[in-house]
């Protein structure tokens, strides 16, 4: 994956104390607005829990996957699930901090995976369907001790940061192409919400899916697209 870099030379000459305030002042607002275009524009289902129960985020020391070999879910997978054309599709590593799920996040809610994740991805998927705000996350992580970090993601995923005022509807688990998982729904008044985690290998899955108004993608079709990018 490409990466983009920039920088800003030095300019000559002297800025007084009040001018550079002004210019600090500017670049903090800049941010400010990048992130929330972000949550507005990339993220439009995914409702952060933003109260003080909120994790703090870990610190990765890492910038990006330590295996070359990419693994995300297609656009035409993403497609087939969410059963309309995509308005949106981006794949980031999960070292990419500038995504909601990240190494950072992923940490925080789940403390054993401190230096535990060598290599991780995220595709992010939303539906072009005008009748429902649908959005498909995949992530996948290298880790070791793949079956028990997994259980471990598994009781992150139904914590509040991620299934922020829902609750649990349906809840199953199987075996599908090596894949281990547990898949469960989630609901509130107005939407739906499912996951997929588990593991394959030595890798540990999660998949989340949020709809609103609520919309359930096929149970077997998130399945096994997960199952199957899942090496």
């Amino acid at each position: 994956m490409a990466q983009d870099s920039s920088g800003m030379q030095p300019q000559s000459g002297y800025v007084g104390g009040g001018a550079a305030k002004i210019v600090v002042g500017i670049v903090v607002v800049v941010i400010i607005i990048g992130i929330l275009w972000l949550l507005s524009n990339h993220i439009p289902s995914l409702k952060i829990n933003t109260s003080s129960n909120a994790p703090a985020l870990a610190t990765v020391t890492q910038t990006k996957s330590a295996n070359g070999t990419t693994i995300f879910m297609s656009s035409q997978q993403a497609t087939a699930v969410l059963g309309s054309p995509l308005k949106q599709y981006t794949t980031l590593d999960l070292f990419n901090e500038s995504f909601i799920i990240n190494a950072s996040i992923i940490e925080s809610l789940v403390p054993q995976l401190n230096n535990n994740i060598t290599s991780g991805w995220v595709t992010f998927a939303n539906s072009s369907d005008q009748n429902t705000d649908a959005s498909l996350y995949y992530v996948v992580m290298t880790v070791n001790n793949a079956p028990h970090i997994s259980t471990l993601v598994g009781a992150a995923t139904i914590s509040p940061w991620f299934m922020y005022a829902m609750n649990l509807a349906n809840t199953n688990s199987g075996s599908v192409n090596g894949l281990n998982y547990t898949y469960a729904q989630y609901t509130n008044s107005t939407a739906w919400a499912q996951a997929v985690y588990g593991w394959k290998g030595n890798h540990v899955v999660l998949g989340l899916e949020y709809s609103n108004p609520g919309f359930l993608v096929n149970e077997t079709a998130l399945v096994d697209a997960i199952a199957n990018d899942t090496p």
